[in-house]
Formats: C-alpha cells, sequence, structure tokens
C-alpha cells in the first residue's frame, strides 16, 4: 500500500490525516540474493502495435533458455490473443500453450500447466493476484480481471508486459481524476495522485508472485520501456523489492540460469 516509500495515497483514500504514523516492515526475503530484475529503453514503446510481436521476438531466447513453465502477461484482450497467437507459432512442437478464456476452464489450465512443467500459459489477472509458486517455471500475467488462484508447480521468472494504468477513458475512472483535479485546482494533478500510485500497487501485486517463500528464487522482466526514459520510472523502480539490476539481456539471462540451477 505504500508508493516509493510513502503512504500518502493510502492514506488519502481512508481520510486519515497527513501526519498519521506510519511504518514500513523490511520483507523477511533476502531480494539481493533471491531475486534479478531486468529494465530496458530498447522495449518496444507502448504506442507500437507491434509491441507483443518485438517483445517475444526479444525475450524468445530468454524464455528457451530457461527450464520450467511460462506465463505471459499484458494489460488487454487484444494483447492477450495476439500472445497466445505468436507464442503458438513460436514454440509448437517445443512447448505446450494455453491461453485463458479458450476451451479449458481456469483450474484445467492450471491442472494441465502444472502437469507438463514446460507450457507457456498465457493469462489474466486470475492467475497472478495471490498466485503461489515456488520453484521453477516462467510466467507472463494479465492484468484485466480480479481473483486468487492458489498454484503449486514452480516458478522462476516473472515477465510483465507493460506498466498497468487504468484506462483513462474508463468512465469510472475519468470521473475519478475529473473530481481530483477540480477539488485541487493545480495543487496537485491526478495522474501523479491517482495513476501512478495505483499503477504502482497494481504493479507490486504481479511482482510479489515471484518470491513468495524463504528458498525461491527468479527473475523478473518488466517490458515498459517508460521505467528508463520517463521520469516517473523512478518511482516504479523505487516500489520494488531490492533486486539486482540488469538492462543488458544476454548477462540478465546468464545471471537468471546461474541463480535457479
Amino acid at each position: 500500500i505504500s508508493v516509493a516509500g510513502n503512504f500518502n495515497k493510502f492514506l488519502r483514500d481512508i481520510g486519515a490525516r497527513k501526519d498519521t504514523n506510519c511504518l514500513t516492515v523490511k520483507s523477511s526475503f533476502d531480494y539481493q540474493k533471491q531475486s534479478l530484475l531486468y529494465t530496458s529503453a530498447d522495449f518496444p514503446t507502448i504506442s507500437d502495435n507491434s509491441r507483443i510481436l518485438k517483445i517475444i521476438t526479444m525475450l524468445s531466447p530468454l524464455i528457451e533458455s530457461v527450464d520450467g513453465g511460462v506465463f505471459f502477461l499484458t494489460t488487454s484482450h487484444q494483447a492477450l490473443k495476439s500472445a497466445y497467437e505468436l507464442l503458438l507459432a513460436k514454440f509448437k512442437g517445443k512447448r505446450k500453450i494455453l491461453c485463458q478464456n479458450g476451451m479449458l476452464s481456469n483450474s484445467q489450465m492450471l491442472t494441465k500447466f502444472k502437469e507438463d512443467g514446460r507450457s507457456i500459459l498465457v493469462g489474466t489477472s486470475s492467475f497472478w493476484a495471490g498466485v503461489d509458486v515456488p520453484g521453477k517455471a516462467l510466467f507472463l500475467v494479465n492484468f484485466l480481471s480480479s481473483g486468487a488462484i492458489f498454484l503449486s508447480s514452480s516458478l522462476s521468472l516473472v515477465i510483465i508486459d507493460k506498466l498497468p494504468f487504468d484506462s483513462p477513458s474508463e468512465p469510472i475512472f475519468k470521473a475519478r481524476c475529473d473530481l481530483f483535479d477540480a477539488k485541487n485546482k493545480g495543487k496537485s494533478n491526478h495522474f501523479i495522485s491517482i495513476c501512478i500510485p495505483e499503477a504502482v500497487i497494481e504493479l507490486r501485486q504481479g511482482v510479489g508472485r515471484l518470491i513468495r517463500h524463504e528458498d525461491d528464487k527468479g527473475g523478473l522482466v518488466i517490458c515498459d520501456p517508460r521505467l528508463e526514459n520517463k521520469s516517473f520510472g523512478k518511482i516504479f523502480k523505487k516500489s520494488l523489492p531490492d533486486m539486482r539490476t540488469y538492462t543488458l539481456l544476454g548477462d540478465f539471462t546468464d545471471a537468471v540460469k546461474k541463480l535457479i540451477s
């Protein structure tokens, strides 16, 4: 519930005073030893219509080199469909591809995913919120629907398509932002006070799937260049666990293989 170390959004949401005493308790996990993070300004821009194709092409060597299951995260149904079709074409005969909203129910897909051990599952937020997956697997996740499903299969890599900002055209969210701006009259704006904090908290939900136990190890990839080339990217990075960070994909791939071997 904190953003870059402060609780301003949470205090505002619950109507508490700004000077309310807050405490951040350090995690019991040693993220420096247990986890790795890869970000890059070389990822395709958010407006690039071919970004899912470019991401899959860019990360294919990483996916191929890491043993275990694969999960793919997007923020729209269109990207979900695109990712499934592209992964099916790329890894046909190499890995089983499972996609949410297909012929199988969520529980059936999870069973298949667990039994196979090397499947690629393209799913929605019901596969990342609350998921507990110790061990070796690769996950790409989709921020679309709510829910919490618990898995016992292994996890070694989480790949997140992009920062999960809410759609500015969504009526209720737009109304909240307009009301905030009207009340604050230039003292603050909704992007800084609402959009960024809520996206940070949503992102941390997905990131939190990687390390759930003291003996878990793995890597995280966030495929959004804004982490590196936008000023607000620093807020997101400061809000993440203290992971060892890489900006060269080859170095990251080697480090992940060594970490989980």
